[in-house]
This record gives structure tokens, sequence and C-alpha cells, in this order.
């Protein structure tokens, strides 16, 4: 869960730094444009970026965690070109990836 394409693709690089030679890294991620209260809720905050009432990354969303009252959490709502973009960014490759209408699941490589 981190805000902006510079720190996710820092993120992966810091990781694929303890990979051995052969090492895999599996990677998973919220398939939140998958479910229908998530994808209004990615197009509230895209809309309020074009208002200029946002100054999160596009896909950037806040939503509620731990019931009423509970605290707020920061998510990306990643498409697969978006996780394409930032795998390919980090100097990794994709061993394999799917989706299975909940999360994205990746087994990354060097």
């Amino acid at each position: 869960h981190l805000p902006g394409q510079d720190l996710q693709v820092k993120g992966l690089k810091s990781l694929a730094a303890h990979l051995k030679p052969d090492g895999r890294l599996v990677v998973t991620v919220w398939a939140l444009l998958n479910n229908k209260k998530y994808f209004k809720r990615v197009l509230k905050f895209a809309w309020l970026k074009i208002l200029g009432k946002n100054n999160m990354d596009f896909g950037d969303i806040i939503f509620g965690w731990g019931g009423q009252g509970g605290s707020q959490r920061y998510y990306h709502a990643f498409t697969k070109q978006g996780l394409n973009k930032i795998i390919n960014k980090a100097g990794l490759k994709i061993e394999k990836m799917f989706n299975d209408g909940h999360s994205w699941y990746m087994i990354l490589k060097k």
C-alpha cells in the first residue's frame, strides 16, 4: 500500500535486491476494480482529482477499515497495465500473473 508509482517501484526494487539469482518474489494486491462497490469509490476519487480536490494519484483511494468509527486506510487500485509498468520499471520479469476476481497474483523474478 505504497502511494505513488515512484515508491511502488522503489519498494519492488528493495524486495528484489534480497532475491537470490534464481529466486522468486510472490506479490498479491486486491483487484478493487473487479468489485462494484470499490470501483465506484475509485471513480469518485478520480473525479475529485480532476476537480482539483484530491492530490493523490489516479487509482489511489481512502476507505474505512474496521467498521464504523474505524481508521481510514489508503489503497491503490491497480490495473493489469499498471502492475506491468511498475514491475518492468523495477527491473523484474513476470513469470506468472493471474486474477481470481478478488486479487491479482504475481510470481516475479529478476
